[in-house]
């Protein structure tokens, strides 16, 4: 503490440097969102509404809720695809096997 009662201003940024260095900040910030609306806008345009969504208040509605659970099941789908699949499989060549079975028992020939 100074004589006066109030802290020395050792060690902090004078306000110039740190606004330069907020200048800097932010022009790389956006130079970086230039380019990547550039390669892809669309995406960009996505982003954006993702971001005015949230902002507006979209994201505790019921709207929000179906759009998450209609993801959610989406996202099951190839977790789900594999087993049933298999299953699927599995009682096809049960009942190909079954099928070629009663099929060749029915061609042998007969004793008389």
């Amino acid at each position: 503490m100074s004589a006066n009662g109030h802290h020395a201003a050792k060690g902090h940024p004078k306000p110039a440097a740190a606004e330069q260095s907020a200048a800097s900040i932010l022009e790389a910030f956006t130079e970086g969102l230039t380019e990547k609306t550039r390669q892809s806008p669309y995406a960009m345009v996505a982003a954006a509404l993702g971001v005015g969504y949230v902002i507006g208040g979209g994201l505790f509605t019921r709207t929000t809720a179906r759009v998450l659970e209609l993801g959610a099941r989406l996202a099951m789908i190839p977790a789900v695809r594999e087993p049933l699949l298999d299953i699927a499989e599995q009682a096809l060549d049960s009942a190909l096997s079954k099928t070629a079975a009663l099929t060749t028992d029915d061609q042998k020939p007969t004793k008389s």
